[in-house]
């Protein structure tokens, strides 16, 4: 049974070191890199759909509808990275086999973390994934912007780190044990601590207000493949945690703190968005605001809400890693900026990549009937039956400040004649019909969201089961 349950991430470290073996001793067949890569995610997402139900390892790891609900989603969006990367990283001549060993030990790391049930092994996830994501950032080494992005995100990220390991140290030295959820009542100081520390560091993965500074500055400096990897996945996996630190106490005690947090995240994301030029910084801004959209379904706490929050994690993650994805094939390379002036007049020579980034940032706004509206829709409706009206009101009111931007880059697509040569996007056939068919699925999850919601359901009830008032 515990050989079962790791099955899938064993397969994707394995597959790791494969690939760089086969950088090391056959550096030519580097192409391969990226098809094998893809097969091991596939291969380990049937893995993990196969997985049985329960705990591993003593208690330490465990199978649930939740894990298995994110896992996928991981998994799938590991295999969409890796097949940008080799068409972007391909017309950069920085195809190397061990970029796509990285991709596999970060989900490594991302699947520990949101499985496990004891802090030891959530940290050994953390730190896999963290590791991961500072080699990646700085693939363009030769470039200023990306060693920069890569030297900040490594400086506080490992300060993160080290908050997260005290943090777990105060835990044990509360309850001796790192059982993760274990209910202490009544609630001592120093156990409270451990829950302030921990929820800090993993705020700052999924980079909310005050922990956020880092993440336009990563976005920007990182490959385009590998900013909508470490834009959305992560952030899922460090909201997961920050789920089960806050399932065992009582939700009067964190409903106004994440309230405020919501509020300043919304706010502060939205409003800096509003003046970027640079359309990876203004999707990082947007991305922070996501993420106080995502705070008030958790200040709401109850299994409806919760239910909008998994759904919203998984439509905002799909709508803003295509909008990378398109992003990245539209530039002139990775190595220059992407201005948003640079999109002018691209709607018309360019119409299928063009059409994806417009229905991704319509979807971003909330605007029906995309799934980014639904997920919303399922969120605020969550708040608002968990009693967070006012917060919900301001959600909405976010949304509609947030029209602004969205609707600029829109405006340029098709409004704005181009001032200088405009870019060519990258002609492989492929990476048009595998953009067209993602902005294709964000347009039917929002007619259909069903399946989604279904799976989103499920997953909250299977945190709501193990919940303890």
């Amino acid at each position: 049974m515990s050989a079962h349950a790791l099955s899938s991430e064993i397969l994707l470290a394995a597959g790791g070191f494969l690939l760089l073996l086969l950088q090391a001793f056959l550096p030519s067949w580097k192409r391969l890199g990226a098809p094998l890569s893809i097969l091991t995610f596939l291969g380990a997402l049937a893995l993990s759909a196969g997985k049985p139900a329960g705990p591993a390892f003593f208690g330490a790891y465990n199978v649930s509808d939740l894990t298995r609900y994110f896992h996928a989603f991981f998994l799938m969006g590991g295999a969409f990275a890796a097949a940008l990367g080799s068409t972007l990283l391909r017309r950069d001549s920085l195809e190397r086999a061990e970029h796509y060993a990285f991709l596999l030990w970060g989900t490594v790391g991302m699947m520990l973390m949101t499985a496990s049930t004891n802090w030891i092994l959530t940290f050994i996830g953390l730190e896999i994934l963290s590791v991961s994501l500072y080699v990646l950032t700085a693939w363009y080494r030769d470039t200023q912007v990306a060693v920069e992005a890569a030297l900040k995100y490594f400086l506080l990220g490992s300060f993160a780190s080290a908050v997260t390991l005290f943090g777990m140290a105060w835990y044990f030295g509360t309850t001796s044990t790192l059982s993760i959820g274990l209910v202490v009542l009544p609630l001592p100081r120093l156990y409270l601590m451990a829950v302030i520390l921990l929820a800090a560091g993993f705020a700052f993965k999924m980079a909310l207000v005050p922990f956020h500074a880092w993440a336009p500055d990563v976005y920007e400096g990182s490959p385009s493949s590998v900013t909508l990897w470490l834009a959305t996945l992560p952030k899922m996996a460090a909201l997961v945690v920050l789920v089960y630190i806050l399932q065992p106490l009582p939700p009067s005690l964190f409903q106004g703190i994440l309230g405020v947090m919501a509020i300043l995240t919304m706010f502060t994301g939205n409003l800096l968005a509003l003046v970027q030029d640079d359309i990876k910084r203004m999707l990082a801004y947007s991305g922070i605001a996501h993420m106080g959209y995502i705070l008030i379904g958790l200040a709401a706490w109850t299994p409806e809400s919760l239910r909008g929050v998994f759904f919203y994690a998984v439509a905002y993650a799909l709508t803003a890693m295509t909008a990378f994805a398109v992003v990245g094939v539209m530039s002139r390379g990775e190595r220059e900026p992407h201005f948003i002036s640079d999109f002018a007049g691209l709607g018309f020579v360019h119409p299928a990549p063009a059409f994806v980034l417009t229905v991704c940032l319509a979807s971003l706004a909330g605007i029906p009937p995309l799934v980014g509206f639904a997920g919303k829709f399922f969120l605020f409706y969550g708040a608002v039956q968990g009693g967070q009206t006012s917060l919900a009101f301001l959600g909405i009111l976010n949304s509609v400040l947030s029209l602004y931007f969205y609707i600029r880059v829109i405006y340029y697509l098709y409004m704005r004649e181009p001032d200088k040569a405009p870019l060519v996007p990258v002609q492989s056939i492929s990476c048009k019909v595998g953009l067209l068919l993602l902005g294709a699925l964000v347009i039917l999850l929002g007619v259909l969201p069903g399946g989604l919601n279904e799976a989103a359901s499920k997953a909250a009830e299977a945190l709501w089961s193990g919940y303890v008032r």
